[in-house]
């Protein structure tokens, strides 16, 4: 078992999320060291389920900084060339903006990090979609996109910590590249979660041993969505 390795950056621009990135690298590392260390069926990660389950802890995390903060809630969107269609914002957050900001959230399980920019890439793409889409925003509501990235690394018995080059790639190449002009990122490894193992078909021999949150700030399309 090594050391929690986790780490939480806002731009000057987005510094209200600060706290909120902070507050979500201890959660995830708190979750760790209750469910990670168990050797039963009931072993688990705050991050090894879907992206709902993930976001769910950015959510505490926020509303641990006093912010008013939602999830989940009805929307109305209208895609380009369609008719309007109800949906769901994922996150609705006071900070921000005088509006406060919609948070629109993706999770990918990229196979180690040559793959990481382009999955990235990807789910931002459709997170954007989906931004701007809502229809009847108020005006100065901030949009942000987050894509959770869990690294699915090939577990091998005698590699100490499987997270190592990975962790290493963020610390350097990933900084100036993959994560430059994000409006935050945070990322946490628990120590008891690096040989987490996958149990379901596909996974087994992959350990997944932490994960990476990106925020980037979304232009406005049109208009957006009504809270409730």
């Amino acid at each position: 078992m090594g050391h929690t390795r986790s780490l939480a950056e806002a731009t000057s621009e987005f510094r209200w999320l600060q706290a909120g990135l902070d507050n979500w690298t201890k959660r995830v590392a708190q979750y760790a060291e209750t469910w990670s260390s168990r050797n039963d069926d009931l072993r688990d990660a705050a991050y090894w389920h879907s992206e709902r389950a993930t976001a769910s802890v950015l959510v505490a995390a926020l509303a641990q900084t006093g912010a008013d903060v939602l999830s989940e809630y009805t929307c109305e969107r209208i895609e380009q060339g369609s008719t309007s269609r109800r949906g769901r914002t994922d996150i609705w957050c006071s900070e921000g903006s005088r509006d406060g900001t919609i948070i629109e959230a993706k999770q990918i399980w990229p196979d180690g990090r040559n793959v990481l920019k382009t999955e990235l890439g990807k789910a931002f793409r459709a997170a954007r979609a989906q931004l701007q889409s809502e229809h009847n925003l108020a005006p100065d509501t901030q949009r942000l996109s987050v894509v959770f990235a869990v690294p699915r690394i090939l577990g091998e018995d005698h590699v100490e910590d499987p997270a190592a080059p990975f962790l290493e790639y963020l610390n350097t190449v990933a900084k100036k590249d993959v994560l430059c002009g994000a409006a935050g990122f945070a990322w946490c490894f628990p120590g008891n979660a690096r040989q987490l193992r996958g149990v379901w078909a596909g996974a087994k021999g992959h350990v997944f041993p932490g994960v990476l949150a990106v925020v980037r700030r979304e232009e406005p399309l049109g208009s957006g969505c009504h809270r409730g």
